[in-house]
């Protein structure tokens, strides 16, 4: 009998934690306001764009962001190209890339977009075209 009663109260001790998380979630979706971070004018490096892999990197080392071989990175590029930043494509396939740029400029004609050709598994090939993207 007194197996039942604690099974019972922890099932009841569970249910109400439950309840709580529920109550609390709704208030923050409800009263807590979203801030959203406004990246017009900001220069976002992705690469392997032309994989439809991304990276986000927003220059000045803010955020670094991988997503690799899923087609959400050039999801990820054309929604901060849509959002007015300015995208810069890195990726080692040339073709892909600028196929990647093509579409957020036929999307977006005034988006700036750069796409550049830098092999990604190499660090002295980073650095070259990360000096020309400061320039």
């Amino acid at each position: 009998m007194l197996s039942g009663v604690v099974v019972f109260f922890e099932y009841a001790q569970a249910f109400l934690i439950l309840i709580y998380y529920w109550i609390k979630a709704l208030g923050r979706l409800l009263l807590v306001p979203k801030i959203r971070k406004n990246v017009e004018n900001e220069i976002i490096l992705i690469t392997g764009a032309g994989w439809l892999n991304e990276k986000r990197k927003k220059l000045f080392l803010l955020s670094f962001i991988y997503l690799k071989g899923s087609g959400l990175g050039r999801g990820v590029a054309k929604r901060f190209a849509s959002i007015g930043a300015t995208v810069v494509l890195w990726d080692v396939n040339e073709k892909g890339n600028d196929d990647t740029k093509r579409q957020i400029l036929g999307d977006w004609p005034g988006a700036k977009v750069y796409s550049m050709k830098v092999d990604l598994c190499d660090r002295h090939d980073i650095y070259r075209v990360a000096e020309q993207v400061r320039i």
